[in-house]
């Protein structure tokens, strides 16, 4: 508004409740106004309690005459307001109960009286539905007062009824859920039928509804009722048509043509959250001032918030009937209705929750500077953090700056000790560098890789070992189970996985070979003899020893030994022991399989159990300091000599100790520990050398008599031949 209003606009305003929307939002900001209209309305109370307290001497009560009205014998009165007084009737014709409206006032009743009683009687004629109250006839009666007679219904009042049948604290949640659906889908048919008609009901409200004795609902009074193809409406400008508690927010506005079918829709589902709920959605008493903001600004909460049981899709029907704008609610009480009854059938709802947009979009609407300050905010958060990322990025790179001029420093630091001759330190600290770039010791490719760190250190690691003294690599065509290369001879013997047997050059080339036939990489670990001719490996049947050359079966399966025990064969076939996984070693007839002797809870092994050629039983154990390797005489348990694991090799593998070997005086000791083969020499605890150039993960290792050479089979089926210092 531009300023104060008049006093007689504030009077005018006190006989509507509440008044008009431009007017309830001028006096929720002006306090002067608001006193002034709170002293109307409180004078205006005090003119209708002295009213009440005088004789009426314009309207008397009209006595209870049984013939009063033409056709209708009067019996009692059931109700009086305002502007009319109601009495139970009976038909005379057809005997049937019926309903009399009488306006009072008779010939003094003024024309907007009239005007809206002929309204009434009017809309209600033209509908015809089991849910509205059906009119059967109208007139005028001898003293000039006009009535209408209508279907009486014997019930009670929708919020009544509900109260009484249906509790909240008392009665199970879904039936009672589902009997109020019901109910409202009985009435929001009922007002649909009106809106196909083109009626809007416009007051909808619990005393406006009956619920009978048969449990359907009857919607009564069209005296505020406006039809769609009426040429005048009897509801002045900016007067406020309804009952505020059900009123939908365009009725505050206070224009006749603000309601549509929507606005009866808004009631509906006032009256389904109250009805589900025992609750208004939003307070409802007090000030009109503070009920009419509510009824524009304040939206409900979820039903289910207030009664827990109610299902998630009738919160969705509910609050989509009380969208404050009409273009988010319902059309017409037809397609609530409709909803309602898609839900107690089990089918999906058309009704859909609001969007988080468009929720977020109303919070900031709704609060304006809280909004701003909030996406100020962000926008304050949002360019922190681009900033701290940008910052991030410029210390990454200078940390990957310092990391690339490190590993430079370790690669020069490993070419001068190798070339001072300390090439296991030199090793050690070129594999620490490329473990820590992410290289993987069984691809061949590495030197190509994607990763400058991986490429860099597989050049370094090609660099180093093109010093280091390999007499030949050979790719076998299978796995290798047991190989023999005589000291400077030109070729070795094998046997491979698949069973097949052979000899070849120290290039590859096949001197004599024998086509495969028994499978041994199913039972792993696998032990042989150095010239192959008895295998030994346990697999689910049991344990097994064959004579590959021979081609037969020395015995097995055992099925006391399965895949989890560790077998080992000495070197001439005459020894055979088996490790389990409790700790028990039993030594058999390698012959028969007898037992011969046992050992209980010896050690937990960590690798496979192995004899040696020096006659030392040697197999990897947890010691009290740690992972260490153990060689004894068997079956004595004493070990005869004891040395440390490298603790370095054991990170990249589960499987730290595979196997062991020894020349036959045992001055010099191999074994695969981890990815690498570690060899000590003499009584040195420490190893003398460590091999990790081998192109995949070792497998078996085999000394020359002498300890001139080494020879490894690792699992890609490559056997490699190194030159081992002096």
């Amino acid at each position: 508004m531009s300023g104060c209003p008049e006093h007689l606009e504030l009077e005018a305003a006190a006989e509507s409740d509440p008044p008009l929307q431009r007017l309830a939002e001028h006096l929720q900001t002006c306090e002067p106004c608001r006193r002034r209209f709170d002293d109307i309305r409180q004078n205006n109370r005090l003119l209708d309690e002295v009213r009440t307290r005088l004789p009426s001497v314009s309207v008397p009560p009209p006595a209870l005459d049984a013939a009063l009205v033409p056709g209708f014998e009067l019996i009692e009165e059931i109700s009086r307001g305002g502007q009319g007084v109601v009495f139970r009737a009976r038909q005379t014709a057809t005997k049937r109960p019926a309903a009399v409206k009488m306006l009072l006032g008779g010939s003094v009743a003024t024309d907007r009286q009239r005007a809206r009683f002929h309204r009434e009687i009017e809309i209600a004629a033209r509908l015809r539905h089991p849910g509205i109250v059906s009119v059967f006839a109208s007139g005028v009666v001898g003293d000039g007062r006009e009535f209408v007679a209508m279907e009486y219904v014997e019930g009670l009042p929708l919020d009544v009824y509900l109260r009484r049948r249906w509790p909240l604290e008392t009665t199970e949640g879904r039936k009672r859920t589902e009997a109020i659906l019901d109910l409202i889908a009985q009435i929001a048919s009922a007002a649909g039928h009106a809106h196909a008609a083109g009626v809007i009901h416009r007051d909808l409200k619990p005393s406006n509804i009956l619920v009978g004795e048969d449990g359907a609902p009857r919607i009564l009074d069209f005296g505020l009722a406006r039809a769609d193809d009426s040429t005048r409406d009897v509801s002045l400008t900016q007067e406020f048509v309804g009952t505020l508690a059900f009123a939908a927010p365009e009725q505050l506005s206070g224009r006749p043509g603000a309601a549509t079918s929507r606005t009866d829709v808004y009631a509906l589902g006032v009256l389904l959250y109250a009805s589900l709920t025992e609750r208004h959605p939003y307070p409802a008493d007090g000030p009109f001032a503070d009920v009419a903001r509510h009824v524009l600004n304040t939206d409900p909460c979820p039903p289910s918030e207030i009664a827990p049981k109610t299902p998630r899709d009738v919160d969705t029907i509910v609050l989509k009937a009380l969208a404050k704008e009409p273009d988010r609610r319902y059309h017409s009480a037809s397609e609530l209705a409709a909803d309602i009854r898609d839900f107690l059938a089990g089918r999906p709802i058309a009704a859909r929750r609001d969007s988080t947009m468009y929720i977020l979009t109303r919070l900031a609407r709704k609060h304006r500077i809280p909004a701003a300050a909030a996406v100020l905010i962000l926008i304050t958060v949002v360019g922190a953090l681009i900033g701290l990322a940008i910052l991030a990025r410029d210390l990454e790179r200078q940390r990957l700056a310092a990391l690339d001029a490190l590993r430079d420093s370790a690669v020069h630091r490993a070419r001068l000790l190798g070339a001072a001759g300390e090439t296991a330190s030199a090793e050690r600290l070129l594999w620490g560098e490329a473990l820590r770039s992410g290289l993987d010791p069984a691809d061949p490719d590495a030197p190509f890789a994607p990763s400058a760190e991986v490429r860099r250190a597989a050049w370094a690691l090609a660099e180093f070992y093109s010093r280091v003294p390999r007499v030949a690599r050979v790719r076998m065509p299978n796995l290798v189970v047991a190989a023999d290369i005589e000291p400077g001879a030109e070729s070795f013997c094998a046997v491979m996985a698949d069973g097949a047997t052979g000899r070849w050059t120290l290039k590859g080339e096949p001197l004599e070979s024998t086509t495969p036939w028994r499978p041994f990489q199913a039972a792993y670990p696998t032990s042989a003899t150095r010239d192959g001719s008895r295998v030994v490996f346990a697999d689910d049947q049991g344990l097994h020893h064959f004579a590959p050359r021979e081609r037969r079966t020395i015995f097995g399966p055992l099925p006391a030994y399965t895949s989890r025990a560790r077998a080992s064969i000495s070197e001439d076939g005459q020894r055979l022991a088996v490790a389990e996984d409790n700790g028990d070693l039993s030594f058999l007839d390698p012959h028969t399989g007898e037992r011969l002797a046992l050992l209980h809870r010896s050690a937990l092994a960590l690798g496979a159990p192995c004899f040696t050629p020096s006659g030392l039983f040697a197999a990897g154990v947890h010691g009290e300091s740690g992972p260490e390797l153990r060689l004894w005489r068997a079956p004595d348990p004493k070990p005869v000599r004891i040395l440390p694991l490298p603790q370095e090799l054991l990170a990249p593998t589960h499987d730290p100790m595979r196997r062991a070997t020894t020349t036959p005086d045992g001055g010099v000791i191999a074994a695969v520990v981890g990815g690498s083969v570690a060899i000590w020499s003499g009584d040195a605890d420490q190893p003398a050398a460590i091999i990790s150039a081998v192109p995949s993960q070792p497998l078996y290792v085999q000394l020359t008599p002498d300890g001139s050479s080494l020879s490894v089979s690792d699992l890609r089926g490559t056997i490699t031949e190194w030159a081992l210092p002096e």
